[in-house]
């Protein structure tokens, strides 16, 4: 939740649009889990970009993460690499 919140004021903010502050609150139990389940993803894909960090699944799975972390213009060049590559295969 913590991460969406902060993305969605980043991309308000872009827009020049005021948000209201949010109403509620996660409990810190509940924080540690998210923690918790991004630690799995990460021991889950480290193996993967290490494998072949070259391969499009993992540059695909890279972007997904830089879009995740609101580095948009990282994944916006990576993703332009993978459809250049694309196109050039196919040409």
């Amino acid at each position: 939740f913590r991460d969406l919140s902060t993305r969605i004021t980043a991309v308000a903010s872009r827009l020049g649009i005021a948000l209201s502050e949010p109403a509620g609150a996660i409990a810190t139990a509940e924080n540690n889990d998210f923690a918790a389940e991004r630690e799995r993803i990460a021991l889950t894909l480290d193996p993967l970009v290490s494998s072949d960090p070259d391969r499009p699944d993992v540059q695909e799975a890279l972007a997904e993460i830089e879009v995740g972390r609101g580095q948009f213009e990282q994944a916006i060049v990576r993703y332009d690499r993978l459809a250049n590559r694309w196109v050039k295969k196919t040409q």
